[in-house]
């Protein structure tokens, strides 16, 4: 306070300043003033000084439009065999699963929420513009094109989208499956949505297995693949999947699933998705007890790969006939397209993964911004939904499409790798050229397991050195049959043609894993 036989002088800058659209006044009410005009503040006596700022706004808006970043065009390279291109689209739209409409315009999800519709305006087969037609959604991970309508999943439910007036934008959400429990942990997705040929549909959700305190009322079905009938009926189809991001079924009706590497998960995996069991990775609340066990049909390298995800399958007619029936697969981490064939073998589908992309080269930047979903188009174009995001490397949430041809021209490598009882059939894309695998000396062949013990990655387990006894070559010089004696079931193979030659360095790829499931018994 003020003491006793003194007075406190404040003094103001008038009633008002004004500048540039701002009015400033300061107001001292006071029960004594000097001669001056300011107050005075006696000992218990009491002063009031208020401040106020007025502004007033222009009629046009202060901010300034800046227009959405947008991907750089770049030619891809990457893919032996290929042509490739980043296509120029808002980099903002950060695909997460891809569907084409009967009209051949393409929509996606992106991880912000969106539904897009992109447009080939220009017939180049590219598509250059981008509407935007719902938001507002939870991770959506799925999308299918039923009609008129889409069908979309995201971490509640799966919706479908309609466009009643035709103004391009969705006005009705009709919900189509929900009921399992979710909450809002990140890893909450409902990813896959893809079709049977009875009209099915199947989702994949993540699992809880890392949510210590995750009350059991909220936790129905995470871990599973569920079936949606065409009747409306929910089915848990199979159980204890990790993150079964990437959902296919491929040219003969099968149902596949990605799962990544991690707890419990030893490799990255492709699993053939039988109905009634389980994939080795509990949910807290459901310990699958009873349920028949599944290993995965394909055990993909790690840290080779670290998160596939989508995949999909090359069309029957696919224009380069060679790769036919086979699979794509999506790795996000490493930024790369892994090729893959299936082999089945007493009934039991296992077989072999191959690289479909090429590295960077050290210090270069990988042309495939983070693949993580892909479909074929009907004039056999593969497009490849690529993001980076903050949540995953501490990228800055941009995204992209990407396409990819067929070349004129493809270089000869291996197309296939087949397991015998005593050995392995290597399919090569031509006829090799004379001298070339013919020796046991030409290949180097590996095997290892991995047996999980509780941490989040698993080293090498009985890695060693497969000898080769003998070198074989059929199929007008497109086949060479290698014999290596008894094979180790749950052994991942690593077939490579090592051979230091021109022609050899020339080939892609020159390696193969195999995922020895079943050892085949048959001649």
């Amino acid at each position: 306070g003020v003491p006793a036989g003194r007075a406190l002088e404040l003094t103001g800058w008038g009633q008002n300043r004004t500048g540039d659209r701002i009015r400033v006044t300061s107001v001292v009410e006071a029960l004594r003033r000097s001669r001056g005009g300011s107050a005075l503040l006696g000992a218990g006596e009491v002063a009031v000084w208020s401040l106020g700022l007025e502004q007033s706004l222009p009629s046009a808006p202060l901010a300034v439009a800046v227009p959405p970043l947008v991907t750089k065009e770049l030619e891809l390279r990457s893919v032996p065999g290929f042509r490739g291109q980043r296509v120029a689209l808002p980099s903002g739209i950060m695909p997460t699963a891809l569907a084409w409409l009967p009209d051949g315009r393409l929509a996606l999800t992106s991880l912000k929420g969106q539904v897009w519709i992109l447009t080939d305006s220009n017939a180049d087969g590219l598509p250059d513009s981008s509407v935007l037609f719902a938001e507002g959604l939870a991770a959506p991970y799925g999308i299918l094109s039923d009609g008129d309508d889409l069908l979309v999943s995201h971490k509640p439910e799966v919706l479908r989208l309609s466009d009643r007036d035709g103004d391009g934008r969705a006005d009705e959400f009709g919900v189509l499956a929900a009921g399992w429990g979710f909450s809002d942990d990140y890893h909450d997705w409902t990813a896959g949505l893809v079709r049977d040929g009875r009209g099915d549909l199947y989702v994949g959700l993540g699992s809880d297995y890392s949510q210590k305190g995750r009350a059991a009322d909220n936790d129905r079905w995470r871990g599973t693949v569920l079936r949606l009938e065409r009747g409306g009926r929910i089915e848990p189809f199979a159980f204890s999947m990790r993150f079964p991001m990437g959902l296919a079924v491929d040219n003969q009706d099968r149902l596949f699933a990605t799962d990544n590497q991690g707890v419990q998960n030893t490799w990255n995996e492709l699993n053939h998705i039988q109905r009634g069991r389980h994939y080795g990775v509990p949910s807290r609340h459901d310990t699958a007890e009873g349920v028949p066990s599944e290993s995965p049909a394909l055990m993909i390298p790690h840290p080779w790969t670290r998160s596939v995800n989508a995949v999909a399958f090359f069309p029957a007619d696919y224009p380069r006939s060679s790769l036919a029936g086979q699979g794509v697969a999506c790795e996000y981490d490493t930024q790369c397209l892994i090729r893959f064939s299936l082999q089945e073998v007493d009934g039991v589908m296992q077989g072999a993964c191959y690289r479909f992309s090429r590295l960077p080269v050290s210090g270069e930047q990988s042309e495939l911004l983070g693949p993580i979903a892909c479909s074929f188009g009907a004039d056999g174009a593969l497009l490849i939904g690529s993001i980076r995001d903050s949540g995953w490397q501490g990228a800055g949430n941009i995204g992209c499409i990407e396409v990819l041809r067929p070349a004129d021209e493809q270089p000869n490598g291996i197309r296939e790798i087949r397991a015998v009882r005593d050995g392995f059939e290597v399919d090569f894309f031509e006829s090799l050229p004379e001298g070339v695998a013919v020796s046991p000396e030409h290949w180097d062949l590996q095997s290892a397991t991995r047996v999980w013990t509780g941490s989040y990655a698993t080293p090498d387990s009985e890695r060693r050195q497969v000898r080769v006894e003998s070198v074989r070559v059929s199929n007008a010089g497109r086949t060479v049959i290698l014999k290596t004696g008894v094979h180790q079931a749950g052994h991942l193979y690593e077939v490579r043609l090592s051979q230091e030659s021109e022609a050899v360095r020339q080939f892609w790829p020159v390696e193969g894993f195999y995922s020895m499931k079943r050892v085949p018994q048959a001649e």
